[in-house]
């Protein structure tokens, strides 16, 4: 089966469900369908690639395809969040679970390129706003390399710079967990906040995994899964003059669901860089994936220094000391530590 290359025509559609059946790939039409902001293909077997994505797409799912093995690459992926920030849709959701023989390697970095976006349209506008959700979740174990889970950003490197957001990450043990008997499933975490005034505040949050529907077949999750997303603060008062600590905690499960995070990291977002990045276009991004990752792990000259203790978690983490070049003034580091509640 193929799905006929004049679904392009279907102008007005909105959601599309293709569940269940054997095709290999989205014809090159999809991307006429502008109106498109759902699409579901579940257990579609005979698929193997997801290259042709319609530009206003909001929600993927793509669980238990057995054979799928691309992704959209991270300049259509990009493309894509690019179309949602400039039609102020707040999020974009992206599930493959199940699908174990996609490339890990190419999801693992695939938001660096939408994060830049997101801060070169954010330093770019006169006036911040709340921007986009981002959420992915795909078969892994390993969290990319440019997330840590305790930071400090010297006042050199944060001073005058918008905070956006927080980049989040975490491996979760499914332990055999289905979402089929809820009516979805989510990974909460809460972010506890110090202002520079020194009030304390609290952010609630939650990725979304999956939503109910019908179809779902019972299939259980068996596999440790990685989970990103971006929590967007850019239209916060409280953190317009910044904060100094910031801890964020994944979990507990809520009520009925058995899954256990084992791993997390957190990258904060800043508008107006003060370092040398890739030119990023808002319509035709053109940086390689390696050159963002670069650009990431390099924008704060992040050292390691390993073996230090997490007192919140008990686990052994790496500290993430970040300096800058300039010595004269005195550092006043934001601290952000992330951590887990099973």
């Amino acid at each position: 089966m193929e799905i006929p290359e004049d679904i392009g025509c279907l102008s007005s559609l909105e959601r599309l469900e293709l569940d269940g059946n054997d095709f290999g790939s989205l014809p090159k039409s999809m991307k006429q369908l502008s109106m498109l902001t759902e699409l579901y293909v579940n257990d579609c077997n005979e698929l193997q690639s997801l290259t042709e994505l319609p530009p206003n797409l909001g929600y993927l799912e793509a669980m238990n395809c057995e054979q799928l093995q691309t992704p959209p690459d991270a300049s259509e992926f990009a493309q894509v969040v690019a179309e949602r920030c400039r039609n102020g849709v707040p999020y974009l959701h992206c599930i493959y679970m199940n699908s174990s023989k996609l490339n890990q390697k190419a999801l693992s970095n695939i938001l660096a390129e939408p994060l830049q976006i997101i801060q070169h349209r954010a330093t770019a506008e006169k006036q911040y706003k709340k921007l986009i959700d981002l959420v992915m979740c795909y078969p892994g174990s390993e969290m990319p390399d440019w997330f840590h889970n305790q930071m400090e950003i010297p006042l050199h490197n944060w001073y005058n710079r918008k905070f956006l957001g927080l980049a989040l990450c975490a491996v979760v043990d499914f332990k055999g967990y289905g979402c089929e008997d809820y009516y979805y499933m989510t990974l909460p975490y809460k972010c506890h906040i110090k202002t520079n005034h020194g009030t304390p505040f609290e952010l609630d949050g939650s990725l979304l995994l999956c939503t109910y529907r019908e179809y779902y077949n019972g299939r259980s999750i068996n596999s440790d899964h990685v989970v990103l997303g971006y929590h967007d603060c850019s239209h916060l008062e409280l953190l317009k003059d910044g904060f100094t600590d910031c801890t964020v905690v994944f979990g507990p499960p809520c009520f009925g669901e058995t899954y256990q995070v084992k791993h997390c990291g957190v990258y904060p977002i800043f508008a107006e860089s003060y370092v040398t990045q890739p030119c990023i276009a808002l319509d035709k991004p053109s940086a390689t994936n390696q050159d963002l990752r670069e650009a990431m792990n390099e924008e704060y000259h992040v050292s390691r220094r390993l073996g230090d203790e997490a007192s919140t978690s008990g686990t052994k983490n790496d500290l993430i000391v970040i300096s800058s070049d300039d010595e004269e003034m005195e550092p006043h580091p934001i601290k952000i530590i992330c951590t887990k509640l099973n």
